[in-house]
């Protein structure tokens, strides 16, 4: 079971990493679309930028959580 895990492609892992992109951009943009601070409304643009930036940790802090549950779900994504 292990090994199989570790003989992925690197091609699996790109795209296993760009689903959870997007994944992530669309829960934020339909479920958390409101919670974020100083931004009334986040386009699905916005929402896939601060997946990515999550996601590669830089956290620019331009796109900051509002919600405790926002907190959580970039828990989530981060691991």
């Amino acid at each position: 079971m292990i090994n199989k895990i570790i003989n992925f492609k690197p091609l699996t892992y790109a795209i296993l990493y760009l689903v959870n992109v997007i994944f992530f951009s669309l829960v934020y943009w339909c479920l958390f679309n409101d919670s974020f601070k100083d931004v009334i409304s986040l386009s699905y643009l916005q929402t896939l930028y601060f997946s990515i930036i999550t996601v590669t940790t830089l956290g620019y802090g331009d796109i900051i959580p509002n919600l405790n549950s926002s907190w959580l779900l970039i828990t989530i994504i981060l691991q």
